[in-house]
């Protein structure tokens, strides 16, 4: 996830990014900003998962930067913290939705466990809104189904398939065990095994050239899955031509 700092006072904002453990917070990215101007920019370019911003800042206040966010449709969580315990800051501050509103006097472990907390909710609401978009497409199966058959001459690719039907790849795995009862993998792995068929019935290709074109690193790999799904080596199975070629299609 990535994350954005503003804060004017450059002190403090140095020592959250040195203090703070954000690799154990499962931060990829934090980025920082010295006014709202700036973090602006930084919003529009890139995707921030979670805002930590100062109230009190020149120019465009914390509070402004968070009306421009609601206006522009920015879903960030965000974490307010102040120098000033003003209940009137702290009760508009909440009107915009922010998840927590801290002072600065606060130690590093409350921000941290705040910033722990706000993670948690925003992945537990990424997974409401995926459940939510699963349930209005009813045909997501059949759209991941026509991808992998549309690209299994291809090494497939989990976030370019994610991408595709609008989950996280760590969703779709899920989603697409639920729906099936198989791993998406294993799914992947079998087409691509019924395809290599086909193509040992109907082409003289070579068997290792069926195999790099159907994404595989090794030509032993491919032959250790197909037998392991078949019975047989892809060699065996193309002495077999007579009377398969029937039966699997």
């Amino acid at each position: 996830m990535n994350v954005l700092i503003v804060d004017d006072d450059v002190p403090y904002l140095n020592s959250l990014c040195r203090e703070i453990h954000w690799k154990a917070l499962l931060a990829e990215e934090v980025y920082t900003a010295m006014g709202g101007a700036e973090a602006m920019e930084i919003l529009r370019a890139r995707a921030i998962d979670l805002l930590i911003t100062d109230i009190e800042m020149p120019g465009k206040s914390g509070l402004h930067l968070l009306d421009w966010c609601r206006e522009e449709s920015y879903r960030c969580m965000t974490i307010i913290l102040s120098s000033f315990p003003d209940f009137s800051y702290a009760q508009r501050a909440i009107s915009l939705g922010v998840f927590s509103y801290l002072l600065k006097t606060s130690e590093y472990s409350v921000l941290e466990d705040m910033i722990r907390r706000a993670m948690v909710e925003l992945m537990r609401r990424r997974e409401q809104q995926e459940e939510t978009s699963e349930a209005r497409q009813p045909g997501q199966i059949e759209k991941i189904r026509y991808y992998i058959s549309e690209h299994i001459s291809e090494e497939i690719n989990r976030s370019m398939l994610a991408k595709y039907v609008g989950f996280s790849p760590e969703y779709l795995s899920s989603y697409f065990k639920k729906m099936t009862g198989q791993s998406l993998n294993s799914y992947i792995n079998s087409e691509k095994i019924y395809f290599s068929q086909k193509m040992l019935l109907q082409t003289d290709l070579p068997i290792s050239m069926i195999a790099q074109n159907l994404g595989f690193e090794t030509s032993s790999y491919f032959t250790a899955l197909f037998r392991k799904m078949t019975g047989m080596t892809p060699r065996e199975f193309r002495k077999k031509r007579t009377g398969v070629k029937d039966q699997l299609f």
